[in-house]
This record gives structure tokens, C-alpha cells and sequence, in this order.
């Protein structure tokens, strides 16, 4: 499944090498960061939260388990959790990160769609009639739709959120 998932772009992979010292970048993203558990409620709580902190979750010694902090204009940079790991080579320190967009709310959201849809051909097959033919094609279109958006906006969560990640990155090397 993970393999699938990286082939459809929806868990994705980034190193960065930023000139910092290691607790003085730990330090600053732990400044930006908002402490919270990423559990399955966090992508819509937190949108009136009065805290100007980009990022909500974890940062730790070894690495973190963030979030982008939502927002009522753009809903779609909360839905990837980003992990990463801290380390050293060169005097750069390296950043590896691990981004994955199909996660627990994502995940409700496709069984739901999936009974929805499988109920709804049910009940369309079950009952015989003259606009069959028309409601069947309909019903495709509908779920092929409910299906492909949220996978796109996925995808593009995951490469909105890359860049996203190396612009505060960078801007945290600054004094």
C-alpha cells in the first residue's frame, strides 16, 4: 500500500541542507510551532486558534511531526503531516523529511464515498426502469468526481506543502 501511495505522489520525500546550527534551528521551529497532538481532529480545529504560529504539533531533539496550521482561505495546506529528522554532516544541518497526504481524515472520507457509492448502485441496479441508462452514467460521472478531486487536491497539498517547508526552513536560518 505505502508503495502505492508513493507512486501516486500522495506520501512524498525532501531533504534540505540549510547553514544552521542544529539547537539553534530546533529552537526557532519550536518557536514557530504550535505544541499539539496531530490526532484524527486537528485538520479542522485550530482554524480560530488566536496563536500566529505557522506549524501546530511535535519538535523534538531528533526530529518533528507537524502540520501546517489552518486557515479559513486555504484548507487544503492542512491535510499532508509532515515528519522529518535532524542531522549533521559538513557543518550543514540536513533535514529529511517525509510527507504523507492520505491519513486518517482522508481515509474516513474515501470509505464514506465508497459505501455511499456502492449503496447507491444498489439501490439504481435494484430498481428497473426507462432513465436506468441515464441515472447509471450520472451516478459514474458523480463518483469518478468524488473520488479524483480529493486526490488531486492531495497531490497538490503535498507540493504546496514542499514549498512551503523549504521557505520557512530558510527564513528560520535568518537572524
Amino acid at each position: 500500500m505505502r508503495e502505492l501511495l508513493i507512486k501516486l505522489k500522495l506520501i512524498d520525500f525532501q531533504t534540505i541542507h540549510l547553514n544552521i546550527d542544529k539547537t539553534l534551528f530546533i529552537n526557532r521551529l519550536t518557536a514557530i510551532t504550535t505544541e499539539s497532538e496531530l490526532g484524527f481532529f486537528s485538520s479542522g480545529l485550530g482554524m480560530s486558534s488566536s496563536s500566529k504560529n505557522i506549524f501546530k504539533g511535535k519538535v523534538g531533539q531528533d526530529g518533528f511531526k507537524l502540520k501546517m496550521k489552518s486557515s479559513y482561505t486555504d484548507s487544503t495546506n492542512n491535510i499532508p503531516i509532515v515528519f522529518g529528522t535532524f542531522s549533521e554532516s559538513n557543518k550543514q544541518l540536513v533535514i529529511q523529511t517525509e510527507i504523507h497526504s492520505f491519513n486518517s481524515p482522508t481515509k474516513v472520507l474515501y470509505l464514506l464515498f465508497t459505501l455511499y457509492h456502492l449503496f447507491n448502485f444498489y439501490i439504481l441496479f435494484k430498481w428497473k426502469g426507462k432513465e436506468e441508462i441515464f441515472l447509471s452514467s450520472f451516478s459514474i460521472l458523480f463518483a469518478l468526481a468524488a473520488y479524483l478531486v480529493p486526490f488531486f487536491m492531495m497531490r497538490r497539498s503535498v507540493k504546496n506543502i514542499k514549498h512551503v517547508l523549504e521557505r520557512e526552513f530558510f527564513f528560520l536560518t535568518k537572524d
